[in-house]
């Protein structure tokens, strides 16, 4: 182990001071800083054409015990107020709200991002970047991966308090780790034209709050249309207008153990 690894894993155990803390890490981003700018031509491309052939996520469940599914109240208490997971930039910024904005912002510029995309985040965390785009560019059409239940519930719950119908939030790694094969929709609109289209499926898993059409009008367009067909809504509200009380229901926010549960059932 080399004495900067050493040097990280006590700063992470032991109670340093902050300077040091900050010194630490000033030196580590100073040194990669270095090595990226010495980087022989075409290293980076080379990177991004071997993870073509990774999977989109590793040990998903060990991720999820560490600390994924965790409380959010917890991440209230120790993140900033857009619960940015990863990092923050100070340039310009003197408060932990301001270098969250700087750090979104930055992103976005450096992803050229621009109003009118599809976008797709993988791994999204609390939803700061992703709640940030559907925000700042209300013509893109944004869908969030999430490996967490709590996190999607969360997210889920913000676009809907701030009015964001263009942002969907899809947990497809649950039900793939189940043994499930997920056929991922767009919306209510897009499924019932999978269906249309000879798609024929085991189950309907949907949320209730999307744009458009509801899970509740889409559930009861399936059964109207295609009865053997299972249906399950997910939802985070108590109380959902016109549902069946008969129809299959999975509350927000659930855990993979509850999730399997839901399924079995059906």
């Amino acid at each position: 182990m080399t004495l900067a690894a050493l040097a990280s894993r006590a700063a992470e155990r032991l109670p340093v001071p902050d300077v040091l803390t900050r010194l630490g890490i000033s030196t580590m981003v100073g040194r990669t800083r270095r090595k990226l700018a010495m980087s022989e031509a075409g290293v980076e491309a080379a990177f991004a054409r071997s993870m073509v052939e990774r999977p989109i996520a590793e040990f998903t469940q060990a991720a999820n015990t560490q600390h994924y599914e965790l409380p959010p109240a917890f991440f209230a208490r120790v993140l900033g107020p857009r619960r940015k997971y990863s990092s923050c930039l100070y340039e310009g910024a003197s408060t932990l709200a301001e270098a969250e904005i700087v750090a979104l912002e930055a992103t976005a510029a450096h992803a050229g991002l621009a109003d009118g995309q599809d976008v797709l985040e993988l791994g999204c965390g609390w939803g700061s970047l992703s709640l940030w785009m559907a925000e700042r560019y209300p013509g893109s059409r944004i869908t969030a991966v999430s490996n967490s239940a709590p996190q999607r519930g969360y997210i889920e719950a913000e676009a809907a308090a701030r009015g964001l119908g263009n942002l969907r939030v899809i947990t497809a790694d649950m039900l793939t780790e189940l043994g499930y094969k997920v056929y991922a929709a767009e919306s209510a609109g897009a499924a019932l034209a999978a269906l249309e289209g000879g798609l024929r499926p085991d189950v309907v898993m949907t949320d209730h709050l999307m744009p458009g059409m509801t899970g509740v009008e889409l559930t009861l367009a399936v059964r109207a249309r295609w009865p053997a067909v299972k249906l399950l809504l997910v939802s985070g509200f108590a109380e959902v207008e016109g549902l069946d009380p008969a129809l299959p229901r999975l509350p927000k926010p659930f855990v993979q153990s509850e999730l399997a549960a839901a399924l079995e059932c059906l």
